[in-house]
């Protein structure tokens, strides 16, 4: 067998072998037959139902429901799953599914020490388990500890070839800069991945639309988005991804409009200051400010919460409403919890805010010595008067 390796020694993009604003409603984002992750709630509760005693109910119900957090957007589906695997545990404490479902829901809520700690134990035990390696790198990849997680994702691709394993290659080679190699691989992770996973491919899509979009090639990108909305009717992602997008092509209007439905679909906090922007362009700025205020109430509540937008929240503090100080001490909570690019890079230009420049420096240097391509990055480092090597 043909193995992806993620060295990018070869840097030629080829694979080897592979004030609460009031949003309108907008059309019904649930498909009409029930999502993937419906239906495997729905068959999990009718096994708990049937066979209360059996933990594997229990289980499948904790995937289902975390699978079902990321097709909505709504968190308390992270919350109803901890219950799950709870019971689960009740009716065996040892249970080595119970422990991989633990750290991929851990994950999901942006536990990433719990998440890591937890996937390192169950791999201790199990170490041939590709998809526990998907968890394990998946957090590394948030902790910022890169060469780690490389490793993990190679021994997926070893383990078990396949989407999980190609869009975790494809992540790495974005993070290392290789755009047209973590294109290739995403493709190969849609490809791969069967027709009835509607949310997995949608996705996916998503996913090949952003490295379209830093690529340059937006055609493509709105082209993608679009096919995620066809996968996957009212998919949140998509929607505030495509509002972004139209946005910056000059549509404030059809921006509005796919940002409010965003918005009904699943209310993220970071979604009101895409409306603001659009708003703001169609000379509605009393709606505008209306709309980044209620960014700020939310993201505030969430500061000290695992799952937050504390990155949205640096940049409104440096960009929309200026204190520098703020910015720099909702930053450094932040990257006390994880250290990858963008928490970084928010800490970087905090701190050159508030005129601690050397440290400033010196830390973007780090974060474009990873090889990052992102152009938020490349802006804030080019402001501090840095160029990226390539």
């Amino acid at each position: 067998m043909t193995k992806i390796r993620i060295s990018l020694l070869n840097q030629t993009g080829r694979i080897l072998g592979v004030a609460l604003l009031v949003v309108p409603a907008a059309a019904p984002a649930a498909a009409l037959s029930p999502s993937p992750a419906q239906r495997q709630i729905d068959a999990a509760r009718a096994t708990i139902q049937s066979r209360p005693a059996d933990l594997k109910g229990y289980n499948s119900l904790a995937v289902g429901l975390t699978r079902r957090a990321r097709e909505t957007g709504d968190t308390a589906y992270y919350e109803e799953a901890w219950k799950a695997l709870e019971l689960a545990r009740h009716l065996d404490s040892n249970n080595p599914q119970t422990l991989r479902i633990s750290a991929w829901v851990s994950m999901g809520q942006h536990e990433f020490a719990r998440a890591y700690a937890i996937s390192e134990q169950y791999d201790r035990q199990y170490p041939g388990d590709s998809w526990n390696r998907s968890v394990m790198g998946d957090t590394l990849m948030e902790l910022g500890r890169y060469d780690e997680a490389e490793k993990a994702f190679q021994r997926m691709v070893d383990l078990k070839p396949g989407t999980a394993a190609y869009s975790r290659v494809a992540y790495v080679r974005e993070l290392r800069g290789d755009l047209n190699g973590a294109l290739e691989i995403m493709r190969m992770a849609l490809t791969s991945t069967e027709s009835r996973e509607s949310e997995d491919r949608a996705w996916l899509w998503v996913q090949i639309a952003h490295l379209q979009d830093i690529s340059g090639d937006l055609d493509a990108a709105d082209a993608s988005y679009r096919s995620a909305l066809a996968e996957f009717s009212g998919y949140h992602y998509a929607l505030a991804g495509l509002a972004e997008l139209t946005l910056r092509r000059g549509d404030a209007e059809e921006a509005t409009r796919l940002a409010q439905q965003a918005l009904s679909a699943a209310p993220h906090a970071e979604r009101y200051l895409i409306l603001a922007d659009a708003l703001r362009a169609l000379g509605k700025e009393q709606e505008a400010r209306a709309a980044e205020e209620t960014f700020e109430r939310l993201a505030l509540q969430n500061v000290n919460k695992a799952d937050n937008e504390n990155h949205d929240l640096v940049l409104f503090y440096l960009e929309r409403r200026p204190h520098p100080q703020w910015a720099l001490s909702i930053a450094k909570i932040e990257s006390s919890r994880r250290r990858d690019v963008h928490s970084l890079d928010r800490l970087a230009i905090a701190l050159a805010a508030n005129g601690e420049e050397r440290q400033a420096r010196r830390l973007m240097k780090r974060v474009l010595e990873i090889g990052t391509h992102d152009p938020l990055i490349l802006r804030h480092a080019a402001g501090m008067g840095l160029r990226p090597a390539f």
